[in-house]
């Protein structure tokens, strides 16, 4: 209410001459004084003795306020018959948007104070919901004294506006992590309900993950500032985990470029690695912390294979007996398997006719297998006969699509009289680079079976997009970029409420009616939106931290702790001969199968044994484990990519060359060592099969890349090619015979398009015992089981070095 203050009581006519008395002091005494305090008020005042003050520009009021003053002011009571047109405005605080006149009655003497918005400890002020609209929309500052000054409205001072913001900054986090703890819940009632839960009753879900940036790469420039992640529930469809790292620091970067200490403010930078390991470093960080925030186990992850970030959580073991299994996007691979088949339309190698004849259907090829998934997925069959399944109709696709019909099932076509462009295909030599791209997508059809995309997490980008202004500003020098995601948090998980939502949180009222409309109607129009069916139009053609935290360097277990460990992770080892033949036929898809993942990795491989048994007893062992069991992801290197690319082609020909049935196979366990294993790349009814397609001899005679020592595994000698013993080969092969029990591997090098050399190779029970045998069994026992049980690379400490967790333990080395 008004503030009043009363003159002592005088007659009515020794009143009017004070009054007229102290305007004539008032004309001769001006005093006009401008304060800026701390706190950004503007003060613009003039005292008892200056003339009226007349305020210019616009202002924001609470107009039925404004009115209850000016009703209880003008029914104030005097001697003098005071009216309205007496009163006159000396002065003019202004803290921001939010201003508080004085007001002087000429004729009676008595003070008022006038606000243009009323002061409620429950709700946002003026400041605060302006400067939390404007950054709703993605603006700053720089906008909101744009808006204000067209408007002829004084505009918010740049100190007011930081404090403010930051205020909101506080509040949006503190609301974000309110609703990624509801989400949680959400995910936990619903596992246990389907009764998706561990051993133990813990619950397991699958999460899809992503994460943006702070700045947009066009492909080329990865150095953005900060980036955010956020890894989102299947079943809720709402954020659990959000993070932002930060590599800068405007107030430290200032403070170093004049060579002084920074003054105490809260730094944001949290990171100090490339740009490009943020998105690796925030997911897993979000799956370490999945049990200690939710009490949840992310068993899968469903995201893009465009980082590193699988690789890291692997390593990274958040949960104890269980590898997180991946799934790849559908909409990602299908992605890439357009723009490999777009590049070969363009490719001015192949002729005209048949580059067209691809540009016109390669979309076609992505349908078919859309088609293929929607009729899978919705089968009551097993999951291994739909991968099955899944994975013929892909690679039968090429042939669908180009008229050849004699493979296709009834209910993936009904086109038996089209016209085959199959034969003309094959003679531009087109269709054969078309089907390899085909079997590459095929290697996928797990991932394929269960037909989901990483769209939710996309459409959490977008949003986050929105709020730090379509990265066209840099919100990453203080707390608005983290600021700004935490809004993006809110918005996704409760459809849009962000205002509303946070209100009621914070302050525990209701946000102001017009925020609560304007939300309110926005969302009735997103759920109409997504009612209505649009019609498709188509064009033609961190570096870690070792001192503190969970990852700071920790002592080994004792010795009667570590034994009792290694028993129980022995013990788990051991199987039943049946026990292992379940294990090799479900693990078929090898890398695709989480159950490979898990025991593969407990184990020493045949691909490692060449490097294990022609070490030096004495070298360090330290690099080389931590290669097996930590190695980064190799699936981009180009010798390996090319490798695993011509697999199926070396196959295919050796098949065709032979006359034989080879069969896919899985994970092999050996009968005596339950540490060792092997996974052939095919077997038959004799033995196993394992090829070879090195990169550096690609498109040379076998015989000419032997001789110039491009293949090792055979030896030019006396005119003649004999096996080399030496070779890492050599060992894999024997390694593979003595662990699936068989008497041949056929060996096969191919080095392009009907270009392969075979060797049948016998197994050698002497030169495994010889050679192999030993130098694994100590490996494995001093080298590889320490890390195993007692890992040291999860809490940032050097690997051991030759020897086992305790001295005693080292098997000793035998003459």
């Amino acid at each position: 209410m008004p503030r009043i203050q009363r003159f002592g009581k005088k007659t009515k006519k020794t009143a009017h001459v004070a009054v007229n008395k102290t305007n004539k002091t008032l004309e001769s005494n001006l005093d006009v004084s401008v304060g800026d305090d701390e706190q950004n008020e503007i003060s613009i005042e003039q005292n008892c003795s200056s003339k009226e003050y007349n305020p210019k520009g616009r202002r924001i009021v609470e107009i039925g306020y404004l009115f209850e003053q000016l009703i209880q002011i003008n029914s104030h009571t005097s001697l003098f018959d005071c009216r309205m047109e007496y009163l006159i405005i000396i002065k003019e605080k202004k803290a921001g948007l939010n201003s508080t006149f004085e007001l002087l009655c000429k004729m009676c003497g008595e003070k008022f104070t006038l606000e243009t918005v009323r002061k409620d400890d429950n709700k946002m002020d003026i400041n605060q919901e302006v400067v939390a609209g404007i950054m709703s929309t993605g603006a700053g500052y720089a906008q909101i004294t744009t808006v204000l000054a067209y408007a002829d409205i004084p505009p918010i001072s740049l100190r007011l506006y930081e404090l403010t913001h930051d205020q909101v900054c506080q509040w949006w986090e503190q609301t974000a992590k309110h609703c990624m703890i509801e989400a949680g819940k959400e995910e936990v009632e619903n596992a246990k309900r389907i009764g998706n839960v561990t051993s133990d009753g813990v619950p397991m879900i699958a999460v899809i993950a992503d994460a943006c940036w702070s700045k947009r790469s066009y492909g080329t420039n990865y150095n953005a500032s900060s980036g955010a992640a956020a890894i989102v529930g299947q079943h809720s469809k709402k954020v659990l985990y959000s993070g932002v790292k930060n590599k800068y620091c405007l107030t430290c970067s200032r403070s170093a470029s004049k060579r002084k200490e920074p003054p105490e403010h809260a730094c944001c930078k949290n990171f100090s690695g490339p740009s490009t390991a943020m998105e690796a470093a925030i997911i897993t960080e979000g799956f370490k912390s999945s049990l200690a925030d939710h009490g949840l186990i992310y068993s899968h992850l469903i995201a893009d294979g465009d980082a590193s970030t699988y690789a890291c959580i692997r390593n990274a073991r958040p949960y104890e007996n269980l590898t997180v299994a991946k799934v790849e996007c559908k909409n990602h691979l299908l992605r890439n398997y357009c723009k490999a088949l777009l590049a070969l339309s363009t490719n001015t190698f192949y002729h005209i006719k048949g580059r067209k004849l691809l540009k016109e259907k390669y979309l076609k090829l992505r349908w078919g297998v859309d088609s293929s998934l929607k009729y899978w997925s919705g089968r009551d069959i097993p999951f291994t006969e739909k991968v099955t399944n899944i994975k013929m109709d892909i690679q039968n696709g090429p042939y669908h699509i180009f008229g050849d019909h004699s493979n296709c099932k009834p209910y993936f076509c009904k086109k038996n009289n089209s016209e085959n462009f199959v034969p003309e295909m094959i003679a531009f030599g087109l269709f054969q680079k078309i089907t390899d791209l085909a079997h590459r997508l095929s290697l996928h059809a797990y991932s394929f079976t269960y037909n989901v995309t990483n769209n939710l997490v996309e459409s959490f980008n977008a949003r986050v997009a929105k709020y730090v202004g379509g990265k066209r500003v840099n919100y990453a020098l203080k707390r608005s970029y983290s600021g700004r995601c935490a809004a993006a948090v809110i918005t996704f998980n409760t459809s849009g409420m962000l205002q509303t939502y946070m209100h009621r949180f914070i302050f525990g009222t209701d946000a102001n009616a017009q925020i609560i409309q304007l939300e309110n109607r926005r969302r009735e129009m997103n759920y109409k939106r997504r009612n209505i069916k649009k019609k498709k139009t188509f064009k033609n053609a961190t570096v870690r931290d070792s001192h503190y935290g969970e990852i700071c360097q920790k002592p080994d277990m004792d010795v009667h702790e570590y034994n009792k460990a290694k028993e129980d992770f022995l013990l788990s080892l051991a199987m039943s001969a049946e026990e292992k033949q379940n294990i090799e036929r479900s693990t078929v898809l090898q890398s695709a199968s989480p159950v490979w993942l898990e025991t593969r990795r407990k184990l020493l491989t045949a691909s490692w044994f060449a490097r294990v048994c022609k070490r030096r007893p004495n070298t360090n062992c330290a690099t080389l484990v931590k290669q097996i069991l930590y190695g980064s992801d190799l699936s981009n290197v180009p010798s390996i990519k090319h490798g695993r690319n011509n697999e199926h082609t070396a196959l295919q020909e050796l098949k065709t060359a032979l006359n034989l049935n080879i069969q896919e196979c899985g994970l092999f366990i050996d009968n005596e060592f339950s540490f060792l294993g092997a996974t052939p790349d095919g077997k038959y009814d004799d033995g196993i099969v394992e090829v070879k397609c090195p990169s550096s001899a690609f498109n040379m005679e076998p015989d000419e890349a032997i001789k110039q020592k491009k293949i090792d595994f055979w030896l030019y000698k006396s005119n003649a090619f004999i096996v080399n013993k030496k070779s890492k080969w050599y060992y894999q092969v024997q390694g593979q015979l003595r662990i699936t029990g068989k008497n041949i591997c056929i060996f096969a090098v191919w080095t392009g398009d009907g270009k392969m050399k075979y060797e049948f190779v016998k197994r050698d029970d002497q030169f495994w015992k010889e050679n192999m045998e030993g130098p694994l069994v100590k490996f494995y026992n001093n080298c590889l089981l320490p890390e195993l049980v007692d890992p040291r690379y999860a809490r940032s400490m050097n690997l051991r070095d030759h020897s086992s967790h305790i001295r005693t333990n080292i098997l000793t080395e035998t003459n």
